[in-house]
């Protein structure tokens, strides 16, 4: 014989941020354990009557005498509906700065000769959010600032913020955005997701590999649309060097050189190359 259930109270609740709460009271003639093996009782997952946006996620059993019992049945979801579709809670924004750090080498003849690494504040921005039925594919905003550098250390040399560490930063890292997106099951499978969207502005590494010789050539800007294997070519005061492209970064933006001739032995600033199927790139010619 099925149990009776006698509703005895309701109690609704909402949060800011996540999803809503109703737990319906009910008594039963019966004892706790064959409440909730009773399979015409709402099971785990089932949905609300009244709210088809609402379903089972608890049930909570205790008996008040020998053969009668209270029910609580807690469903999660939401309360309200819209054209069909739940009125999902409010997105919520966070904005930030996560400390990390990048290290960039540049080589001769295949071998390390030099290293710079940089700890810095990189500019993070978060959106949590719920979607119904499917992982959601809403991206937080691109960060709109830069990394903010802390140190940079240079060989055995840390040196403090100012004019130096700018440089050194712009001459050996470059700034990209990268994002995450974690999708967790909430409530019911396959029916709510919490969804956090992270992109975080940070720097990565030139890696940079010269012959042997004087002078380095480092990136002083990724410009964009070029592709692997573009040769590119540099020139000042009579001097030169011919590039590589070995990796890209994001919109085709250079992040990876090899340096197959130079003949540089006088440091330049900011050259512009001439070659290749992008626009935009600068190289620096440094000293070593």
């Amino acid at each position: 014989m099925a149990v009776t259930l006698i509703l005895v109270g309701k109690t609704p609740g909402q949060t800011q941020f996540g999803l809503d709460q109703f737990i319906e009271h009910y008594k039963c003639e019966t004892t706790a354990d064959l409440v909730l093996t009773d399979t015409s009782v709402p099971q785990r997952g089932n949905v609300h009557p009244d709210y088809p946006f609402m379903f089972v996620t608890d049930r909570h059993c205790a008996e008040t005498s020998q053969s009668a019992s209270a029910l609580d049945l807690i469903y999660g979801g939401c309360l309200a509906s819209s054209g069909g579709a739940p009125v999902l809670p409010p997105r919520q924004h966070e904005f930030g700065d996560a400390v990390q750090s990048a290290s960039s080498s540049w080589g001769s003849a295949g071998a390390t000769i030099g290293t710079v690494s940089a700890q810095f504040y990189a500019p993070q921005n978060t959106l949590s959010y719920i979607s119904y039925n499917a992982v959601g594919t809403d991206e937080a905003d691109d960060p709109t600032g830069d990394p903010e550098i802390i140190t940079v250390t240079a060989g055995n040399g840390t040196f403090a913020p100012g004019t130096t560490i700018a440089t050194l930063a712009t001459d050996y890292f470059s700034s990209q955005i990268v994002h995450s997106l974690k999708s967790t099951e909430v409530v019911v499978a396959t029916k709510f997701w919490q969804n956090v969207s992270i992109k975080t502005k940070v720097l990565v590494p030139f890696i940079i590999n010269t012959p042997a010789g004087t002078a380095l050539i480092g990136i002083g800007a990724p410009g964009t649309g070029y592709a692997v294997g573009n040769t590119l070519s540099i020139s000042a005061g009579g001097e030169s060097a011919t590039l590589v492209v070995v990796s890209l970064g994001v919109s085709q933006s250079i992040l990876q050189i090899s340096t197959t001739s130079n003949t540089f032995t006088v440091g330049h600033n900011l050259l512009v190359p001439s070659g290749g199927s992008g626009s935009g790139a600068l190289f620096n010619v440094v000293i070593v």
